[in-house]
């Protein structure tokens, strides 16, 4: 399994609040076990596993946190409340939670936000687009 991250750092302004965007790219179906895409900013360390039907997030906060992670919109069931702890895992299927499939890439991706506080968005708050590819592995004789 080869992991890939694609770090592509740039701000933009959304009702007067900045955010924070990074794209975590995981592939599946070729050749280095082990590796795990992770994009570390000063709040939160965040990786992701390729599953065959998920995408499993990983976030882990320097302090505890009592805001909310979601996957896809705001309205999505994929969604964790902070409840004080510094470890989180959501899972985000394929075919729920706003997971977009582009077949000619052979890739599934959604848009991550982790928000600082549990109601309001605040400046800080972070958006992560994260991809899982899956490939055909590499062919060797």
């Amino acid at each position: 399994m080869f992991f890939y991250m694609m770090m592509m750092r740039f701000r933009f302004v959304t009702l007067g609040l900045t955010f924070l965007s990074v794209h975590l790219i995981c592939c599946r179906g070729e050749s280095l076990e082990g590796s795990q895409p992770e994009y570390v900013s000063q709040k939160s360390r965040v990786s992701l596993t390729c599953n065959p039907d998920e995408i499993l997030v990983n976030v882990v906060f320097n302090e505890p946190f009592h805001g909310v992670i979601h996957a896809g919109d705001k309205g999505s069931s994929c969604k964790i409340y902070g409840t004080g702890d510094t470890n989180y895992s959501l899972h985000v299927p394929f075919n729920d939670c706003g997971t977009k499939h582009v077949c000619p890439a052979g890739s599934f991706s959604n848009v991550l936000t982790i928000r600082f506080h549990g109601s309001l968005e605040l400046d800080g708050d972070e958006i992560k687009t994260i991809v899982c590819r899956f490939g055909t592995g590499t062919f060797r004789r």
